[in-house]
């Protein structure tokens, strides 16, 4: 058994649904089915999404922890959920993500995805108990100590629809984000 296999299970090779991909003055969003999710009594959940978008098969995972800690302001009709995770490799297919998401930006691309990149999370006005039953948006932060490779990026999921999306905050994240998907991660 390789250990590629060891590390992640088995590779998914049934054909893959529909992804979609969206761009918008500059701002891309990556729609993807879910594959399979997983939801722990503790809360955390992990979440597989891939998807043939252009004839290449892409994909990513999401590990949610199952702590978060709520926020509300007096000033702001906004309650925000402050949690940690990590977007996940797949494999090749997370490789693939990377290629498009590049040629999307016009950027070059990191020639592999990092095996686990640790994110900051503020899910917005979207309670984590509900997140198996209500459609999650939730703003990610990727933080290193080099402005270069931070970046600011949009997790959205709806587990009864079936879709996972990688969006954009602001297309100034995009050398960023492929960095930090890249595994430019400066060590905590």
């Amino acid at each position: 058994m390789g250990i590629l296999t060891k590390l992640f299970g088995r590779r998914d090779t049934t054909p893959a649904p529909d992804a979609h991909m969206t761009i918008d003055e500059g701002f891309v969003d990556i729609h993807l089915p879910i594959a399979d999710y997983r939801l722990a009594h503790s809360g955390a959940m992990s979440l597989r999404a891939r998807g043939t978008l252009g004839g290449r098969t892409i994909g990513f995972a999401a590990d949610l922890n199952g702590e978060w800690r709520k926020q509300s302001r007096d000033d702001m009709p906004v309650t925000f959920w402050w949690g940690h995770g990590r977007i996940r490799t797949i494999g090749p297919e997370s490789d693939t993500l990377l290629a498009v998401l590049a040629e999307a930006y016009g950027l070059p691309s990191p020639a592999r995805m990092a095996n686990s990149v640790r994110v900051t999370l503020v899910a917005l006005n979207s309670d984590p108990h509900t997140f198996k039953t209500e459609v999650a948006h939730i703003k990610m932060f990727f933080e290193h100590d080099d402005p270069a490779h931070q970046a600011e990026a949009f997790l959205k999921f709806d587990v009864a629809r079936g879709f996972m999306g990688l969006c954009d905050k602001d297309p100034e994240y995009h050398a960023g984000l492929l960095a930090s998907l890249g595994g430019a991660e400066v060590p905590r």
